[in-house]
């Protein structure tokens, strides 16, 4: 499918270090889109100020080395909990990035991601949930490793980006009225985001000598 294909080579795996002196050896991963040429897009919440961050070179399937490229900060969002990062590393031969014009209740999306420290994981969902304050609802719960992940239709648009879960209704103690359901960010607030930074939207893949 050619989604899967898309959401594949979009998908960047990201290594952070803790910079603490009490823990020099820690060490996490996260998911990121990219966005363009050199333009990576996550979430601001996993890419913690205490930690520096790192491209692999390798970003899917097993990394065999463990060669890092370098990426610096290029605007970031905390209300919007989005952050733009530059990566040294240039991908020039990806097809310009489709934004979603349209997101559907129903709608069948599908991401790649870190999941449970999975590298490439695929996972599909449908929109259980219109847009409402920049955020769609997802029909189950995101899995950790997943947030900063691009969220693609099945036309390989990008729809959102996956960011968290929420929970709906309540516990009674005698049932279970209430269920998780993952969240991502829509796709229009990602581009405002990126005019913001002055990204232009329709340059992303130009890459810069």
């Amino acid at each position: 499918m050619e989604t899967v294909r898309v959401a594949q080579d979009r998908y960047v795996r990201l290594q952070t270090r803790s910079i603490r002196t009490e823990n020099p050896n820690d060490s996490s991963s996260a998911s990121a889109v990219r966005i363009g040429c050199r333009l990576l897009i996550s979430n601001f919440h996993i890419l913690e100020a205490d930690s520096i961050t790192m491209e692999p070179v390798t970003t899917v399937g097993p990394i065999a080395e463990q060669k890092f490229a370098e990426v610096t900060v290029k605007g970031l969002s905390v209300p919007k909990d989005l952050i733009a990062i530059e990566s040294e590393i240039a991908v020039a031969n990806l097809p310009p990035i489709k934004f979603a014009e349209k997101i559907s209740v129903g709608e069948l999306v599908l991401n790649y991601s870190n999941a449970n420290g999975t590298n490439g994981f695929l996972k599909v969902y449908y929109v259980a949930q219109a847009e409402r304050n920049g955020r769609i609802l997802l029909d189950r719960p995101a899995i950790p490793g997943e947030s900063g992940s691009g969220l693609f239709n099945l036309k390989g648009e990008l729809v959102g980006i996956v960011d968290a879960n929420i929970q709906i209704g309540k516990d009674t103690g005698v049932t279970q009225p209430y269920r998780f359901y993952g969240t991502a960010i829509v796709v229009n607030v990602v581009k405002n985001f990126l005019k913001a930074i002055e990204e232009d939207t329709e340059k992303l893949n130009e890459c810069k000598k």
